[in-house]
């Protein structure tokens, strides 16, 4: 597992949610990928080594916690927190940036690490000082 990197314990591990924690889906009405409501099962088991590892976990996704109600099973998403209880993932916060680059928040809340699947918040952690790792998404450039 060479995405796994050694922390000093206890550290604070974030994942992004859409297309990160779960899998992307095609939407034909936007014509873009979404988050859909699959597990990305490679990113849970990431989540799950750091849990273990005694780290705190967090998820900093870019949705709007205002809308956070509307996402629901017809609309093809899944509220964060749903999909958190449905599969009983060792979260201990969610942070939303509404949409904002998400160093800033990153560095606040002190995160080591962050995981995405888009670059402008991979760069936006990186020039924050904290430590990021891309999940790679279908729009990813060979």
């Amino acid at each position: 597992m060479n995405w796994y990197q050694e922390l000093e314990s206890p550290s604070t591990v974030s994942f992004d949610f859409d297309c990160t924690l779960t899998m992307p889906i095609w939407s034909w009405e936007d014509q873009l990928w979404r988050g859909g409501m699959e597990p990305n099962w490679d990113s849970i088991q990431r989540m799950t080594k750091y849990h273990e590892a005694g780290h705190r976990i967090v998820v900093v996704t870019s949705r709007n916690e205002e809308a956070e109600s509307t996402h629901d099973q017809e609309s093809g998403r899944i509220s964060v927190a749903d999909f958190i209880a449905k599969h009983k993932l060792p979260v201990d916060q969610i942070y939303f940036t509404s949409g904002d680059h998400k160093g800033p928040q990153l560095a606040e809340i002190g995160a080591a690490i962050h995981h995405d699947d888009f670059q402008p918040d991979i760069d936006s952690a990186e020039e924050h000082g904290i430590q990021a790792v891309k999940i790679p998404h279908p729009d990813d450039k060979e």
